[in-house]
């Protein structure tokens, strides 16, 4: 039997995929986990923020400006990043042949600082514009379901383990392939954690009515 969790459609693209297309501009670094941002948006679903893990013997190296907390280019809504934790700097393999890793959306307003803020402001009240400058922060938001996969990411994400590293690596994939000058009807399908998808989306209308982005 098929399990539900969109992990099973990776599987089923990765053994039709004929050849893979790395681009330059998609970056990688080493995250931790700050469980302090986190924001449990469910029983099952959380949004976690990780920072950027930067090298001691490396004094000029600096976060990632690629990676941000508010993506104001509307091309990124739907893109993902992929996660794989490492402990002790090693990955963590799902089985003897393959690197356990997952994909997670960008999910731009279920940070609890940025979607407390949207609410505030729909409700009439003022908005901190600077949550949607979009300036490189080096940090990566994401929410995530709990399987209860003893093997998942998700698992080592919600049972916050000190020991552990996440090699991040994005933003990548098409999104939903909006640009500001689209138009016309369009059907949505998601679940799961998919839905935020459409949620950064109604939340980005939301702010552009209210003047608040581009």
């Amino acid at each position: 039997m098929a399990h539900p969790h969109s992990n099973m459609a990776r599987k089923i693209a990765f053994r039709h995929i004929v050849g893979i297309v790395e681009r330059s501009r998609v970056s990688q670094q080493l995250f931790s986990l700050d469980d302090s941002l986190s924001m449990q948006i469910n029983k099952s679903t959380k949004s976690f923020v990780l920072k950027p893990i930067i090298s001691k013997t490396e004094p000029n190296e600096k976060p990632n400006p690629d990676l941000k907390k508010y993506y104001q280019d509307i091309s990124y809504l739907g893109k993902h990043y992929t996660f794989a934790p490492l402990l002790n700097g090693k990955n963590i393999r799902e089985n003897k042949n393959r690197v356990l890793r997952r994909h997670y959306t960008i999910a731009n307003c279920m940070q609890r600082e940025f979607y407390q803020e949207l609410i505030k402001a729909v409700s009439g009240g003022d908005f901190r514009k600077e949550l949607v400058e979009g300036t490189g922060t080096g940090e990566v938001i994401i929410a995530v379901n709990n399987y209860g996969l003893s093997k998942g990411v998700a698992r080592r994400l919600f049972t916050v383990d000190e020991a552990i590293r996440f090699d991040v690596k994005g933003p990548m994939g098409r999104g939903l392939g909006l640009t500001c000058q689209s138009a016309g009807s369009y059907v949505a399908f998601g679940a799961g954690t998919g839905v935020f998808v459409y949620i950064d989306l109604v939340a980005r209308i939301a702010l552009g009515i209210l003047d608040l982005i581009p």
